[in-house]
């Protein structure tokens, strides 16, 4: 079954002024768009939590963040996220926890590539092991195949020539 990526984005949101911060919201939208243009499921928090500043504490925010970013696939940072606190903290987090970081959409999509390509071959060996273990011919595993031995054609000619009596039971040619 075909799972979608799904790619949290780790750039800057504070700044002095609302306009920095709206600035900053509209570069990781512009990225979110065009990541979602290339086939991703794409977690921006920018957008999640635009101007709710002061609506609860900044801890709650970041703690949901990186809720969020656990459950994604991947990471791509954007520009400037190497001078962001959250976001050097996000690119941390995904590091320890194995997940591939990109910064570039290239990789991005060559990385999702490889990726849907074992998934497909994961995908075909469990139909293979579910066709096995469904029939009994099988066994249990590919090594217990049965073995089909065809005849050979020299030792059916023998035999026809037996049923027409033509030769005799020594096969020393026809009795007379």
């Amino acid at each position: 079954m075909r799972k979608d990526k799904v790619i949290y984005i780790a750039m800057p949101y504070r700044a002095d002024t609302i306009n920095g911060i709206l600035h900053n919201i509209a570069r990781a939208r512009d990225v979110a768009e065009s990541l979602w243009r290339l086939g991703f499921v794409v977690l921006c928090p920018h957008l999640n939590t635009a101007f709710m500043d002061g609506a609860i504490p900044d801890e709650a925010f970041l703690r949901g963040d990186l809720e969020l970013l656990r459950r994604s696939d991947a990471v791509f940072t954007g520009p400037g996220w190497d001078e962001s606190e959250g976001a050097i903290a996000e690119v941390n987090l995904a590091t320890s926890l194995g997940m591939p970081v990109f910064e570039d959409e290239h990789s991005l999509v060559r990385w999702a590539i490889r990726e849907r390509k074992l998934e497909r071959k994961k995908e075909a060996e469990e139909r293979a092991a579910n066709v096995i273990a469904a029939d009994p011919c099988f066994g249990n595993s590919l090594e217990e195949l049965p073995c089909i031995t065809l005849p050979n054609p020299a030792e059916s000619i023998d035999r026809e020539g037996d049923e027409n009596g033509t030769e005799d039971e020594q096969g020393e040619g026809p009795s007379v």
